[in-house]
């Protein structure tokens, strides 16, 4: 059983992704329907299972050396597959509340029955049956929300309302202010994508070309965002262009008829729109003789399709000149602003996760959930960041081991979060998290300053507990920040 962020980041977007429908379907709303409340409930019950099964795949993962556990992780693999057909049903009658009775699998009722005979429990942690019985207890609350959704009773939870988070109800205009600085990429693209529209209408009109609006809507259609991404839309736009006019040519020539032309259209618009969300090249590429037929049919001849395809063409130059001129902000500048908060986001994950008496309060899921966003946007930037780097290879090296052992030191502190309720004292893990989220903080201003970080303290540690999962988890921060720490003084001079 093994679980990194990796998989988690997936995670977390689809549960983000459940988590705005929901608020977007109540906006001017005054009434709750039942079964959006149980939604309501189940988005929180994956909110907190997310966190458990972390906590488990950590606590296998530090278990794994030992023989004697090995009948421990056995076992907990057969508890997660429990969850895992339970929460299979659970989603069945969430798409389909009328649907026929579901049969739920029989999760163990009592400690002796995950395993056999309770032989497992002479060895098994204590930190790992808290989680099981926690996980037990995550699913029968899911189960019960489940069938009452499919008998329309009420929610017996308090009010669904409290289980969107704060950040639904943000001010009207901090969204505004977010953007009104000199870093915002919204502020960038919006001020880029105006400019480039009115150079597109002048440069039609000294050209002389007959439809400026295509020259217009085919510059904002490839311009994007980041430099990479323009230029792999400006690539593919071309290539589209050219090949699909050399298709459009060989149809026209072939076709005579002008019904079984306009039947050949069809068929190619809808292969095109099937196809945009699975290639934007190949949907180019059928799109452009569509218009070029038709622009065909309509005028007799092919002077529109030039001027489109050279349209086209100039749509393309300005919005790489766009994004390589106009108020350009690449991204090897972008990702330590990212990482940096990221870094900050983990730091008050820690803080959070010690102040806290348990990993289930709204505290620590909500500082969890920012942790996630923040790192779905590192590896957004990254990516970016890949793509547009044109230097040797290892020089990403520092950016790699930032991103890796962030998510690494996160699984740490979400298992220590989980497993509080067995620790018989916090006192070690209070000075451990206050300096390492202390030292997250200046890793994240000198990524911001672009400085070398000052030296590292030293962490006291020693065993928090007997538990054989808790006390190695906790011996793990300071190599982690160690790693982090040489990563971002190597990052600053990359």
């Amino acid at each position: 059983m093994r679980w990194n962020w990796t998989r988690h980041l997936p995670l977390r977007a689809k549960i983000e992704g459940a988590r705005q429908t929901l608020a977007s379907t109540r906006v001017g709303r005054s009434d709750e329907s039942r079964r959006g409340e149980h939604l309501l409930v189940l988005l929180e019950v994956s909110e907190q299972v997310l966190g458990v099964l972390f906590a488990l795949a950590q606590a296998m993962e530090v278990a794994s050396p030992e023989r004697r556990l090995r009948p421990v992780r056995e076992q907990v693999a057969r508890a997660c597959d429990w969850y895992a057909e339970i929460s299979q049903r659970v989603a069945t009658v969430s798409l389909a509340p009328d649907t026929a009775a579901v049969y739920w699998p029989r999760f163990p009722t009592h400690r002796e029955e995950l395993g056999l005979r309770g032989k497992w429990l002479r060895v098994v942690p204590a930190s790992v049956t808290e989680l099981l019985t926690r996980l037990k207890g995550h699913a029968v609350a899911a189960q019960r929300a489940a069938m009452a959704m499919r008998r329309g009773d009420p929610v017996a939870l308090g009010h669904p309302r409290s289980l969107l988070l704060a950040s639904q109800r943000r001010p009207l205009l901090e969204t505004l202010r977010a953007n009104l600085n000199s870093r915002s990429v919204v502020l960038r693209h919006a001020l880029r994508a105006g400019t480039v529209a009115c150079l597109a209408l002048v440069l039609t009109r000294v050209l002389g070309l007959g439809e400026a609006y295509w020259v217009v809507l085919s510059a904002i259609g490839i311009l994007q965002p980041y430099s990479a991404n323009t230029e792999e839309r400006a690539l593919q736009r071309v290539t589209g262009t050219l090949l699909g006019g050399t298709l459009a040519a060989v149809i026209a020539t072939g076709v005579g008829s002008p019904l079984v032309l306009i039947l050949v259209i069809g068929v190619l618009t809808a292969v095109s729109v099937s196809l945009l969300p699975l290639n934007f090249g190949a949907f180019q590429i059928l799109l452009t003789p569509d218009f070029l037929l038709l622009a065909t049919l309509s005028a007799g001849d092919w002077t529109v399709a030039e001027n489109r395809a050279l349209g086209v063409l100039v749509a393309c130059v300005l919005a790489l000149a766009g994004v390589w001129l106009l108020w350009p902000y690449p991204e090897r500048r972008r990702f330590p602003d990212a990482a940096a908060t990221m870094l900050r986001a983990d730091g008050n994950y820690f803080r959070q996760v010690a102040a806290s008496r348990s990993g289930t309060e709204p505290k620590v899921s909500a500082a969890r959930r920012d942790l996630g966003l923040a790192m779905i946007d590192a590896e957004a930037s990254f990516e970016r960041l890949m793509a547009e780097y044109r230097g040797p290879a290892h020089r990403l090296e520092p950016a790699m081991a930032l991103l890796t052992y962030s998510r690494r030191l996160a699984a740490s502190v979400t298992a220590l979060g989980e497993q509080k309720a067995v620790i018989p004292s916090s006192e070690v893990l209070d000075v451990v998290a206050h300096k390492a989220s202390g030292t997250l903080d200046v890793l994240a201003d000198s990524l911001n300053q672009g400085q070398t970080p000052p030296p590292m303290p030293e962490l006291p540690l020693r065993r928090i507990a007997n538990d054989p999962v808790s006390g190695p988890l906790v011996e793990r921060v300071p190599r982690q920040l160690e790693i982090l720490h040489g990563a971002v003084g190597k990052l600053v001079w990359t």
